[in-house]
């Protein structure tokens, strides 16, 4: 081929080169296309991957609910609302609509044996020496000056009654001493020598303790936040020692006993109170709280809507179950006044007043 003909052979494969690559570069756009194409969802695959994650979610919020649940009865020392359990064909016991679990047995377990121990104080509180509540009903022709007679002491704070002292040949008759009622939420009502202090007594405001009767198997069972509940009729009577600083000598099985505040921990006098057979517990202040109990410190005020020692831990008022309360010194004295007492001093205790 002469040059001619060789410069026309280049001339017309020069196209073809660009033309080529051209040709390569769109089939691999259209390869990758392709490729995109085949990993992206369809729209019921996304819809698919949307209900499981949904799914995952609410299972996640309903365990960290259930841990919630089972840490705040831990510390709290309660269990979950009875309505929130349930028991399976075999027998075991679970949250309702969910498999029982060990925290759950072991919460039950140690529920079951607090209701025991209540069970058996309540058998032997009322086997305690009981004092004697003597009524007085005078006949038309007597006056005040009638024959008495014996009555015993009942345990109401349980049964939400009251003891009234009633009637006889036509007059009221009424019970000896300074006669209590001691109601939650309600105060403390007092009177001597009328039928019933629910009607013709008077009224002293209280501090009700955050433990005790009401907040535990006792009471209201739930522990912890629930408000106390109970009902105290009784005659009111000196403990001694007077501050509780040991366990009570005289014979207060059936009453609700007075303290004096002093330096006993609240916890250590209501277990002496309780163990003694006493139906409640108040205690005298001895000035370092006002009428308004605003008391600063430890015990911070009755103001701030909690109850009388609600920073004790729990556990140390566990086995507590007769109620507790304070009073203000000028409300100890207004019944110290009305109170028959009789001073003596011991070599031990210094000087001591009681209740005949």
């Amino acid at each position: 081929m002469g040059g001619d003909g060789r410069q026309r052979a280049r001339r017309s494969a020069a196209p073809d080169v660009p033309l080529d690559r051209r040709r390569r570069r769109r089939a691999a756009l259209r390869a990758s296309a392709a490729g995109g194409a085949a990993t992206r969802p369809s729209p019921a695959a996304a819809a698919a991957a949307l209900l499981v994650a949904a799914g995952a979610a609410v299972l996640l919020v309903m365990t960290v609910s259930t841990l919630q649940v089972a840490s705040a009865a831990r510390i709290g020392g309660g269990v979950p609302p009875v309505s929130a359990l349930g028991v399976d064909a075999e027998g075991r016991v679970g949250m309702r609509g969910e498999a029982p679990d060990p925290m759950t047995r072991r919460l039950l377990a140690l529920e079951a044996k607090r209701r025991e121990a209540y069970e058996r104080w309540e058998r032997e509180h009322v086997t305690k020496p009981q004092r004697e509540r003597r009524r007085v009903c005078p006949s038309s022709s007597q006056g005040a000056s009638g024959g008495h007679a014996h009555v015993s002491s009942s345990h109401t704070h349980r049964a939400h009654g009251h003891a009234v002292a009633g009637s006889e040949n036509g007059t009221a008759c009424h019970f000896e001493g300074v006669q209590v009622a001691l109601v939650s939420g309600q105060g403390l009502a007092f009177c001597k020598g009328c039928p019933d202090p629910h009607g013709a007594g008077s009224i002293l405001d209280v501090w009700e303790a955050a433990h005790g009767a009401g907040n535990g198997v006792g009471g209201n069972a739930g522990g912890g936040a629930a408000a106390p509940s109970f009902h105290v009729d009784a005659e009111l009577v000196y403990a001694v020692p007077n501050d509780g600083s040991s366990a009570v000598l005289n014979t207060v099985g059936g009453t609700v006993v007075l303290m004096d505040r002093g330096e006993v921990a609240f916890v250590d006098k209501a277990r002496a109170a309780q163990e003694a057979g006493a139906d409640a517990l108040l205690i005298a202040d001895t000035g370092q709280c006002g009428d308004d109990f605003d008391c600063g410190g430890w015990l911070g005020s009755k103001s701030e809507g909690k109850g009388l020692a609600a920073r004790d831990s729990p556990s140390a008022w566990e086995g507590i179950y007769i109620p507790v309360a304070m009073i203000s010194r000028s409300s100890a004295e207004r019944l110290r006044a009305l109170m028959e007492l009789v001073e003596f001093e011991t070599p031990d205790m210094g000087p001591q007043r009681y209740v005949e």
